[in-house]
């Protein structure tokens, strides 16, 4: 049947009328399989969400039998972290899942820029085919996560810590918020340039600083396509844990998501191993909406 598949790689004119397919694909077992490719609750969110990528940062190829769509892989990646987050392979209900999924990741991979060598992807715990798939493609497992929604603000602060502040990211707290971002989320999506850019309607970083000293951050961004906030990423240094600068810093991020003209919820990803901060959300009002596993693999050019 392989034998038989055309792959074809889609201008980005061509990527919103793939929504219908990726959408009824990625909910065949009720729950959404490939969370990268999540992006909406209908077609239509997810073919606004396709029209909106970056020309230049993403692709997508379908695979075809004759003049039937019977699989899409796509991609969205970042040259200068060498990084891309894969979306699917989805495939048609009926189909060989393996052989088409793996003809699909070949065929986007083999488009991918040349500098990105590491590939990530993101799917629901409940998915063993896809699960399966990766890892017999040579991925390897990375994390569990837990997803986590929030509908409403957390409740005023009682007030800071005692010496404590937010500030905006300036310039003098790099190499101190660096070390902090390495040492907790190494390889992340957002660099250090990233979370030192400045404040914009659509993401914000906040540094807290105890006695004048930076000791803790959040990155936010606000998901116009769901409405949403997202914390991306926040962290506080060990010794200034238990003393109440994380529940500032997602107050904080809290209280900007929900400030967003249209904002419904925010939502975030965390380890299943971080039991510290999975206890933080869940005091803020976060609840857990499904378990993901995180794969990646590396490869040499």
């Amino acid at each position: 049947m392989t034998a038989q598949l055309r792959m074809d790689a889609l201008p980005p004119a061509g990527w919103p009328a793939l929504a219908p397919f990726l959408f009824a694909s990625n909910r065949l077992d009720g729950d959404v399989r490939c969370l990268h490719s999540h992006t909406g609750e209908d077609a239509a969110a997810y073919a606004e969400e396709l029209r909106s990528l970056p020309v230049g940062e993403a692709c997508y190829v379908a695979a075809r039998d004759g003049d039937v769509l019977v699989g899409v892989a796509g991609a969205e990646f970042d040259v200068s972290l060498g990084r891309a987050w894969l979306r699917g392979p989805l495939v048609a209900p009926g189909r060989e899942f393996r052989a088409i999924a793996a003809a699909l990741l070949d065929a986007l991979c083999a488009r991918l820029p040349p500098a990105v060598v590491q590939y990530a992807v993101f799917v629901t715990a409940g998915c063993a085919e896809a699960i399966g798939f990766y890892l017999g493609r040579g991925f390897d497992l990375h994390a569990s996560y837990g997803a986590y929604t929030a509908l409403r603000a957390a409740p005023p602060a009682e007030g800071p810590p005692p010496g404590e502040r937010l500030a905006a990211a300036e310039p003098c707290w790099r190499a101190v918020i660096g070390a902090l971002h390495e040492a907790e989320f190494s390889g992340g999506y957002v660099t250090l340039d990233g979370l030192f850019e400045a404040d914009t309607e659509d993401r914000m970083t906040r540094i807290a600083l105890l006695d004048g000293e930076p000791c803790g951050y959040v990155r936010v961004h606000f998901d116009a396509h769901w409405h949403e906030g997202y914390v991306d990423f926040l962290a506080v240094a060990p010794a200034a844990r238990r003393r109440g600068v994380g529940r500032a810093l997602l107050r904080s991020a809290l209280a900007w998501s929900f400030a967003r003209p249209g904002a419904g919820a925010a939502t975030l990803t965390v380890r299943d191993d971080r039991d510290a901060a999975r206890a933080l959300y869940k005091a803020a009002g976060f609840r857990r909406v499904r378990t993901c596993i995180g794969l990646r693999r590396t490869v040499t050019r």
